[in-house]
C-alpha cells in the first residue's frame, strides 16, 4: 500500500514538473515572436535599399539631431537635389559621421545614386581624386587608419538607399556601417510617426 502512495506521487510530481516546463516554454515562445527584449522596434525589418512612405529632405535630419558640416556642390552627382556631409549621434553612442545624398524620388536615388555610393564605399573604395568620378567631398570619405602607418582608408564601410535618400554610413565595414544606416533610418521612422 505504501509502495503505490510513493508511485501515485511521483506520477503527481513527474505530471506537475511537466506541465511547469510546458508553461515555461510557452512564455518563452510567446516572448521571443512578440520580439521582448531585443531592444529595438520589430515594425519593419531594415533592407539596403528601401522605399519610404514620402520623401525626406535635409531638415527631416536635422529634426532627429543630424548635424550638418558641409555642403557639397551636386555638379557632377546626376539628378541629385543636394548633398550634405556631417554627423549624427545615436542614442548612447558616439557620433557618427554621414554622406546625405537627397534625390527627387527613391527611383530616381536607386538609378543613378547606386553606382556613385559603391565606388567611394567599402574596402575597394576609390579614395583619391585621380580615380573618382564625383570628386567633390573626397577627402572628407577618406579615414586615417588607426595603426600608424597603415594609410588611408574609406570613411565609409557600406551606404544604404532609404526613399529618395542615399545615405553613406561611418564604419569599418559593411556590417558596422549598416547598422548605423539603420540606427538613422530608425530615427527618421520614429519621427515620422510622431
Amino acid at each position: 500500500m505504501a509502495r503505490r502512495r510513493d508511485e501515485s506521487r511521483n506520477v503527481k510530481i513527474a505530471t506537475r514538473g511537466t506541465l511547469i516546463a510546458f508553461v515555461i516554454a510557452a512564455i518563452a515562445t510567446g516572448a521571443a515572436g512578440c520580439g521582448v527584449g531585443e531592444g529595438t522596434p520589430t515594425t519593419e525589418p531594415f533592407r539596403k535599399v528601401a522605399p519610404a512612405d514620402r520623401s525626406y529632405s535635409l531638415d527631416d535630419f536635422l529634426v532627429i539631431g543630424y548635424k550638418k558640416s558641409k555642403e557639397y556642390d551636386v555638379d557632377g552627382l546626376p539628378e541629385a537635389a543636394g548633398a550634405w556631409f556631417g554627423f549624427w549621434r545615436p542614442p548612447g553612442r558616439d557620433p557618427v559621421e554621414y554622406e546625405l545624398r537627397f534625390y527627387p524620388s527613391h527611383e530616381a536615388a536607386v538609378e543613378h545614386g547606386t553606382a556613385l555610393a559603391e565606388e567611394v564605399t567599402g574596402k575597394d573604395a576609390v579614395i583619391f581624386e585621380d580615380d573618382v568620378t564625383w570628386k567633390e567631398g573626397i577627402r572628407d570619405r577618406r579615414a586615417q587608419a588607426r595603426y600608424p602607418y597603415a594609410g588611408l582608408h574609406a570613411r565609409y564601410g557600406d551606404f544604404a538607399i532609404f526613399g529618395n535618400v542615399v545615405m553613406l554610413c561611418e564604419g569599418r565595414d559593411s556590417t558596422q556601417s549598416l547598422e548605423r544606416c539603420e540606427a538613422i533610418v530608425d530615427a527618421l521612422r520614429a519621427s515620422n510617426s510622431e
